[in-house]
């Protein structure tokens, strides 16, 4: 297996007293694929959930051209985002962002993450 190309984009969300979540999109020409996510900093205050990970991919049938979504995940549960995925013939991965801040305090909550893309043969 050998590493042709790498995508990798930095996030970052915070909350006060609300529920707030993001997705970061990577499109790229169909290819064999390892994508993982991870949270790289927090700041959790009152009662606070914070996760990333992989909400869905895309693949494309490499005959027909027909596209194909594969749900990993959901941003709706805190626990709910897939970790990784490994793949062929994907063509974009939909990465999610979620910062939960449920205590009613006085201070935010905030999550930093990487989400990465690693396109091999």
């Amino acid at each position: 297996m050998s590493v042709w190309g790498f995508y990798v984009d930095s996030w970052d969300g915070w909350s006060q007293n609300e529920t707030a979540s993001w997705t970061d999109d990577f499109n790229f020409s169909p290819a064999s694929v390892y994508a993982t996510a991870m949270l790289t900093g927090i700041l959790a205050t009152n009662n606070s959930f914070l996760f990333s990970g992989i909400v869905e991919y895309r693949k494309k049938n490499p005959k027909t051209g027909k596209h194909t979504t594969v749900r990993a995940g959901t941003l709706g549960l805190s626990f709910g985002l897939g970790e990784l995925i490994i793949d062929q013939n994907v063509d974009r991965v939909t990465f999610g962002l979620g910062v939960w801040d449920t205590g009613g305090g006085d201070w935010p909550s905030r999550a930093d993450a990487v989400h990465q893309v690693w396109l091999y043969d």
